[in-house]
This record gives structure tokens, sequence and C-alpha cells, in this order.
């Protein structure tokens, strides 16, 4: 009986935080780290990440201001809602079709809405790599 009751509020947990609006929201939040009119001003940033975020922004790579073809962009793989104010995203940096990287997100809602809480990637973006090799 004690199993049965558990695996309904389990449930009902699950199924409450599983919210399209929330998942698109989410989505905005991951794009947003594209942008580079959002990763240049510090109080946007702000805004995107909690106060105590964990993890190397400058992995996710920004897309550039004219592009048009090419453009970097993300694709999410899995999203599940841990509790119903804790996401984790599972995801991939694409630039067109191919991907360049993976990574790993924990978002969470505060009274702003859902910021990023932490960010752990797979692999960098070839330019960084380069960059990183370069010694620069």
């Amino acid at each position: 009986m004690f199993r049965v009751i558990s695996v309904l509020l389990l449930a009902c947990g699950i199924l409450s935080a599983d919210d399209i609006a929330d998942r698109k929201t989410i989505d905005a939040v991951i794009g947003s780290l594209f942008n580079p009119q959002v990763r240049s001003d510090p109080s946007r940033m702000a805004a995107l990440t909690t106060t105590d975020f964990d993890g190397d922004i400058d992995s996710i790579p920004v897309r550039t201001v004219w592009c048009e073809t090419n453009c970097e962009g993300f694709r999410v793989r899995s999203l599940k809602f841990v509790t119903t104010d804790v996401a984790l995203v599972d995801g991939e940096t694409m630039l067109a079709t191919v991907s360049m990287s993976k990574w790993l997100m924990i978002l969470k809602r505060d009274a702003g809405g859902w910021r990023i809480s932490s960010i752990r990637t797979f692999g960098f973006p070839p330019l960084v790599r380069s960059k990183q090799l370069a010694g620069n």
C-alpha cells in the first residue's frame, strides 16, 4: 500500500512539473546563451543564471552577430523535471547539422523564472579548442 501511494505522489509531482510553458521558457533561456547581445551584457547574463551558478559559460559558443548561414545553435536532447522547480537538460551545440559539443545543464525556478544553475560541457567547439591550443 505504501508503495502505491509513493508512486502516485511521485507521478503527480512529475506530471505537474511537465508543463509545455515551462519547456518553452527553458528553451528560451538556453537559446539566450547563444545571443551575442545577451552574452555581452552582464545584467542580462545575471538574469539568466542563479547567484550560485557553477560552470563555464564560455564553453557555450556565441553566435556571430551577422550570421545568416551555418550559425551555431542548440538542440535539447532530453529535458527532465527532477522536481517542479528543478530541470535537468541534456543537449548539444550544433553547427548546421553537425554536433560540436554536448552539454548538461541544471535549471532552477525561482521568483524571477527559470535560471541556469550549472553547466557541464563534454567536448569543446572547434574554435574554442583551436584558441586553447594556440595559448590564447
